[in-house]
């Protein structure tokens, strides 16, 4: 079975550089001129899955954690305290008591872009 999760994220960068056709390097100072780096982009892919798997599964805190690559529920405890302020409970409520576009940065220009291509 191929690695998965996050560790695997961070190790995908010398193949997505390859498949850009450039050197890891190069994608490195790419991401710096555009004010991120590949550690800081696949957190936020981290980040957007556990939201989701909060907002959209009855998974346990157990079951997103070993899913996002986390030893147990505490680390993924503080990882969403640290993100949002809050507990994995709490922001599974809040997502699924109310429009979710606050949970993910960048989120509501995308729920506002697809709800304006679905106006008549």
């Amino acid at each position: 079975m191929p690695p998965t999760g996050y560790a695997h994220l961070l190790g995908l960068a010398p193949a997505v550089a390859r498949r850009m056709a450039v050197s890891t390097r190069t994608l490195q100072r790419r991401l710096d001129e555009h004010g991120t780096t590949w550690n800081e982009e696949a957190e936020g892919l981290r980040r957007a899955r556990i939201t989701r798997l909060l907002h959209d599964t009855d998974l346990g805190i157990d079951a997103i954690a070993a899913r996002s690559g986390y030893a147990d529920a505490r680390a993924l405890r503080r990882a969403v305290q640290r993100w949002y302020g809050t507990t994995p409970g709490a922001l599974r409520r809040s997502g699924r008591a109310t429009d979710r576009r606050v949970s993910v940065p960048g989120a509501t220009l995308r729920a506002q872009t697809i709800r304006e291509r679905q106006s008549p």
